[in-house]
């Protein structure tokens, strides 16, 4: 019986498939199978499928935070080494001032850096680094790329402490190029800003006049700027002017300085016989006291 059973259902098997190959007669029916069974294939395969679907998310998002760290690293990166291009054009440019202001120059002169602002005195200072072993002196005028920047009144055999025109102890004779007037430009320990001194409410004196050394007293070469007049102003009853006045050289930003040396002063500086000249000059240029 058995036999039977199993030769019946082989022929029947052999039909059908010679049957489906031939003339396509079981898709029908394996369509609807499929269809019923889609469901099921459907839940069985969830848990690989989901299982997937979260790995390569944790994997994308993993990649994704690793890439925003690494862009970020390299932003920041961008932006210091911008930084330093900036700092590099800036003092390149400075430099290429200063080089600009030398060709200008006759006398002696020795390029000096500022090392450090002395951030322990109330007025206005700063350190450079050329000191006695360059033949610097107390009182040398100090001028950056734009104007005069001050007046040596500390040295050491290294380096040298510069008293910058905006102390309160710094007094600098000037004359107004519009008309020849005569004026000294104080410091009031602002970095912005300058006065000058005693001048009378009725004198000759306006906003935009630009005001140079004078050459008076030895104290600066003639001819550096100092700083332009910003404003004017006038009191009731006051027998003097309040003049404001912006400096020339940038006290606040300015790397290089130059040194400079008069003629007279130059010519003499390795000699020891001049030695007591100088040392007079030295105390006519000292700075105004308070």
């Amino acid at each position: 019986m058995l036999g039977w059973r199993a030769t019946f259902f082989i022929v029947l098997s052999l039909f059908l498939m010679v049957c489906d190959y031939e003339w396509q007669c079981l898709s029908p029916l394996r369509a609807v199978i499929n269809t019923a069974i889609s469901p099921i294939q459907i839940i069985v395969d969830f848990p690989a499928v989901a299982l997937n679907w979260t790995t390569d998310n944790l994997i994308t998002r993993k990649e994704l935070l690793h890439e925003n760290a690494q862009l970020k690293a390299e932003r920041v990166l961008l932006e210091v080494n911008a930084q330093k291009i900036i700092f590099l054009e800036r003092q390149n440019n400075e430099l290429r001032a200063l080089l600009g202001l030398t060709q200008k120059i006759n006398g002696k002169y020795i390029t000096a850096e500022i090392m450090a602002v002395d951030a322990h005195h109330v007025g206005q200072q700063v350190i450079v680094n050329k000191g006695e072993n360059f033949g610097v002196y107390i009182g040398q005028p100090v001028v950056d790329a734009y104007g005069v920047i001050g007046q040596v009144i500390m040295v050491n055999s290294m380096n040298s402490r510069v008293m910058l025109v905006t102390d309160s102890k710094s007094a600098v004779p000037v004359i107004n190029t519009r008309n020849g007037m005569r004026a000294i430009a104080v410091g009031v320990n602002d970095q912005n800003m300058l006065e000058l001194a005693h001048v009378p409410d009725t004198a000759d004196v306006k906003k935009g006049d630009i005001l140079v050394t004078s050459g008076i007293g030895l104290q600066l070469p003639a001819g550096y700027l100092v700083g332009v007049v910003e404003s004017v102003g006038h009191t009731v009853g006051e027998r003097f002017a309040k003049v404001v006045v912006t400096p020339y050289a940038r006290v606040n930003s300015s790397r290089y300085v130059l040194l400079l040396w008069s003629d007279t002063i130059s010519d003499n500086t390795d000699s020891s016989k001049h030695k007591s000249k100088i040392t007079r000059q030295r105390v006519r240029v000292s700075p105004r006291s308070k």
